[in-house]
């Protein structure tokens, strides 16, 4: 009798062992699959330039909360706010003043009056009280972390005048939203080449005022910047017909102009920029190769109360914010850089 008992004792054990070797073998290969990589299609996980998007960001920049977004007054205050918020979201650095997104800087005083059809900016005195903003944020890339592309667009306008509203769609909500797409795509996808200086520069329409001053008091090494790109008002006229205005060293804009110039369906022209400029000019005056691209008509239109954001070409703006994303997302940028 105890034998048997013995024997039962010693087949439980036994069993018991098989069980728990059993339950090993087969949780360790399910955990073994588990681990294992899953393969994605890198395509798939690419994101893209959206022009709903865009068309949701003109919107509300040429919203009434924004008042037209004249220099130092509440509505540009709050775009400035709008966009910091945007670079906050989206996980870039802070690249203003004290840690912040905002580089703040004095304006004159000025007026508006008409010249020819488009309401301009006019100086009255070169002191004023107001204030205004550039919104400056960073992508930094691993492998040149502190050798910079400059992306950016102007995002003031003329505001209200005789309790009218400008809304500057295409001047400059066009080029605003293109930055902030391109951005969003940039932060997203993969190791860039360059890190990437996303700046809105404020009080363009009075003087190139902010991307001057950031120019005088750069937050980076100004000397790293390789190439500064400029986008305004390239939402107007006909698909993919732009213009390309530069300054700086002519060998790399000329060669950037030829490489855009490759690029599928795209109307690509040069012209001076002596009479009608844009930020370019701030930085190209630093030696630093600057380009400024817009719609071939962006006149039209511009400085007026027509300048709205159902007039505006959504497919134009999103395929050259495309465009622009993989220009700086590939190893073509490198090419045209080592030229330096």
């Amino acid at each position: 009798m105890e034998k048997k008992k013995i024997f039962a004792v010693s087949m439980a054990i036994i069993l018991l062992i098989c069980a728990i070797s059993l339950g090993l073998f087969f949780g360790c290969h399910i955990n073994n699959k588990e681990a294992e990589p899953r393969i994605t299609d890198k395509k798939e996980d690419k994101v893209l330039v959206e022009k709903s998007r865009i068309k949701d960001h003109i919107q509300k920049l040429t919203g009434e909360d924004f008042q037209g977004r004249r220099a130092g007054t509440s509505g540009e205050a709050e775009a400035a706010l709008f966009l910091a918020k945007e670079l906050k979201n989206m996980g870039l650095k802070p690249l203003g003043t004290r840690d912040t997104f905002f580089q703040t800087f004095s304006l004159p005083k000025t007026g508006l009056r008409w010249e020819g059809q488009r309401l301009v900016f006019y100086l009255k005195d070169s002191y004023s009280p107001l204030l205004s903003d550039n919104i400056l944020g960073l992508i930094e890339s691993s492998s040149r972390p502190q050798e910079y592309i400059l992306l950016s667009a102007h995002f003031d306008h003329l505001g209200l005048w005789e309790k009218q509203l400008f809304p500057g769609a295409n001047d400059n909500g066009s080029g605003v939203s293109a930055v902030l797409e391109i951005a969003r795509a940039l932060k997203h996808n993969r190791e860039l080449p360059y890190s990437v200086i996303v700046a809105f520069f404020g009080a363009e329409e009075m003087g190139l005022i902010g991307s001057n001053f950031f120019a005088d008091n750069p937050t980076i090494d100004v000397t790293k910047v390789r190439l500064a790109i400029n986008i305004d008002s390239i939402g107007s006229g006909a698909q993919n017909d732009f213009i390309q205005w530069s300054d700086g060293p002519q060998a790399i804009t000329d060669n950037l102009f030829s490489q855009w110039s490759l690029w599928r369906d795209i109307e690509l022209i040069r012209q001076t920029s002596a009479v009608n400029t844009s930020d370019h000019k701030a930085l190209g005056r630093l030696g630093i190769p600057s380009v400024t691209i817009l719609s071939a008509d962006w006149l039209k239109g511009n400085h007026t109360r027509e300048d709205k954001s159902k007039l505006l070409n959504y497919d134009k703006i999103t395929f050259l914010a495309q465009n622009i994303t993989d220009f700086l997302s590939t190893q073509k940028i490198e090419g045209l850089l080592q030229q330096q």
